[in-house]
């Protein structure tokens, strides 16, 4: 405990660290409707008839498609994920016993009993990552850039099938833990026979994001504007008083017009004033 301590310590005096963080992909195949069945993609292709007759068309399976997950952070080095697939991988005898052995200890250790998943067939991978925090990548994290991605590729495909910027900004402000859902509706994943509708991201810090001397250093402060009144401010209304006379109407004037006449808007505060 006291060396975690001293590490902590150490950590936290500096203005530059590698923050371990921990990426968690999981996709979760829907049920099929017609049956009310998690039925395997490939089982089904085989087992759909030609409607004029002859041999059944060739749909390739999930596994053959080849998709994977590929995560980049601040531009850096991307990690791809395994190949989706819902297949369990065949266990050797050995591991088989291990397991077992495992499940057996577990159980004699714990009063409670262990309860089996038995949901819809579900495909998990994890990355573990390592991003270089200072204040340089601070600022570059917390200026709304898409350079942190999350990206579905597809075997013999140069572009990816689906790419989303991953916002890491919140774990600037304390965060230790994002979660986000997004769709696959738009992919052919989501068509029979694979049902792969959506999958799911969560992001996992191992520690603070900013260390003491960082927070010291930045003086982290999050301001949301709520409302915005007379922008641009217009003069008073007058009867029959037109605005062709002062120019134009600046209630009807273009957002290409008003960058070209207008300062860029600011927000101004101040905490505990003097006086």
């Amino acid at each position: 405990m006291a060396d975690e301590d001293e590490v902590q310590q150490d950590v936290d005096s500096l203005l530059e660290h590698q923050l371990e963080v921990e990426i968690i992909i999981t996709c979760i195949q829907s049920i099929d409707e017609s049956n009310g069945t998690h039925e395997a993609p490939q089982a089904k292709a085989e087992d759909e008839e030609n409607p004029e007759g002859g041999e059944p068309p060739s749909i390739p399976t999930l596994e053959e498609l080849e998709c994977k997950f590929m995560v980049s952070i601040l531009g850096g080095d991307a990690e791809e994920s395994e190949i989706i697939s819902f297949l369990k991988p065949e266990k050797s005898e050995d591991a088989e016993g291990e397991e077992a052995d495992a499940e057996d200890q577990e159980a004699a250790s714990s009063s409670k009993p262990v309860e089996e998943y038995t949901g819809p067939p579900r495909w998990m991978h994890k990355f573990q990552m390592n991003v270089t925090i200072n204040e340089e990548s601070v600022i570059r994290l917390c200026s709304g850039s898409n350079e942190s991605t999350l990206s579905l590729i597809k075997g013999g495909l140069e572009a990816p099938i689906l790419s989303l910027p991953l916002d890491l900004a919140p774990l600037i402000a304390g965060e230790r833990k994002l979660s986000l859902t997004a769709s696959l509706a738009t992919t052919e994943l989501a068509q029979q026979p694979y049902h792969v509708t959506e999958f799911q991201v969560e992001v996992v810090p191992r520690r603070a994001a900013l260390t003491r001397a960082l927070e010291a250093r930045l003086h982290p402060l999050c301001l949301t504007v709520v409302a915005a009144e007379d922008l641009p401010d217009p003069p008073k209304y007058r009867r029959m008083w037109s605005w062709g006379a002062r120019g134009a109407d600046p209630r009807t004037v273009s957002i290409e017009e008003l960058r070209g006449a207008c300062r860029p808007a600011y927000v101004s505060y101040s905490l505990m004033p003097k006086g």
